[in-house]
């Protein structure tokens, strides 16, 4: 192959990715910030979530920083509910996936607590679409 086939290769490939992933993402980005304006005003002071169960990811996140990196625990079994024997988080709604993003914002990038949320809460919209 010649080197311009591989670059008209990769500027088709630029475009595919734009046009399939990068540009959807921003729309849904700029989507988000133009429906609830307070997410960018609010990123550092308030959670994203609602009133209800959203709290539970809040909890979430914490336990599973505290039990992998604090403690070197499994984060599917938790003392702090019916101590002292303790139970399984296995039944439990845990969204290990945020939790995994949250933790290297936290450690690495000095997020907070709620800026980690707020960013998962944010990249879950993107990337979903």
């Amino acid at each position: 192959m010649k080197q311009s086939d591989y670059l008209t290769q990769a500027k088709h490939a630029g475009k595919l990715f734009f046009n399939w992933f990068a540009g959807p993402a921003l729309l849904y980005l700029v989507m988000l910030f133009i429906f609830q304006p307070a997410f960018l005003t609010n990123f550092s002071s308030a959670f994203f979530i609602d009133s209800g169960d959203g709290y539970q990811n809040v909890w979430n996140i914490w336990w599973v920083d505290k039990a992998l990196v604090q403690d070197g625990t499994n984060p599917y079994f938790t003392t702090m509910v019916e101590w002292p024997h303790g139970t399984t988080l296995i039944p439990q709604t845990m969204s290990i996936f945020n939790a995994f993003m949250a933790i290297p914002l936290m450690h690495i990038f000095n997020f907070g607590l709620v800026e980690a949320l707020n960013f998962a809460v944010i990249f879950s919209f993107v990337m979903g679409g």
